[in-house]
Parts: C-alpha cells; structure tokens; sequence
C-alpha cells in the first residue's frame, strides 16, 4: 500500500483508520461524522504532514543542529530552503502493529541504530 498497512479501530461510538508509515492519522469519526480531515490513504499521500506523528519534534530545527546538556547533535536537513530540520525523524517510516489486544492496540516504531539511545 501507498501509506504501508492500513489498521482499522473501533470503540463504541468512534472509528480510526491508522496507516503504518508514519503512524499516520487517516480519518477519526464519531457517529460517522469526521472529527478530523480526513484523505484516501489507499490511492493517495496525504498532504504536507498531515496526520502524522511527529517524533522526536515538532516543528523545525533551525540550522539542523541543537545542543543539549553541553553536547551539539546534528540531524538531519529536510527542508533545504531553510536549511532546517523539520517534524522529526518517524514522519516517513513505517511502524509496525506491537499488538492489537483491545482496550489498547499499540504500534511501535523500530529505529536505526543510528536514532535511538
């Protein structure tokens, strides 16, 4: 699939569609009436970030670096007419279904080496 697996949930009165590349947002209803703005994520990418889970930031990083407890760290540009660091790293990778027990189904992001602790 264009936006990786597609992950239907529903609890009473609310319906959400999750696709797994970037743990991404696709459409939330309660009673059939759309909570958010909702897109085709069969045939279509969503536009700009939209639904996305931003980890481990939002927003930019200007510069593409920061410094942190006295140490600089370099991520990243994305968003080159800026030269800035945008929306974190897990906007465009897949994440993976960890379990889909109710009440709480999970996802999990499994990230290069190179991104984690």
């Amino acid at each position: 699939m264009i936006n990786g697996e597609l992950i239907d949930l529903v609890a009473g009165d609310y319906e959400a569609r999750i696709a797994t590349s970037g743990a991404m947002l696709v459409h939330l209803r309660r009673q059939g009436r759309d909570l958010i703005m909702p897109f085709d994520a069969e045939a279509t990418l969503p536009a700009g970030w939209q639904g996305k889970t931003l980890l481990p930031w939002a927003n930019r990083i200007a510069g593409a670096r920061y410094d942190y407890g006295g140490t600089e760290f370099l991520v990243a540009c994305n968003e080159p007419a800026s030269g800035s660091a945008l929306h974190g790293l897990a906007g465009w990778m897949d994440w993976q279904s960890s379990t889909m027990t109710p009440p709480a189904p999970t996802t999990a992001l499994h990230a290069a080496r190179s991104f984690s602790s």
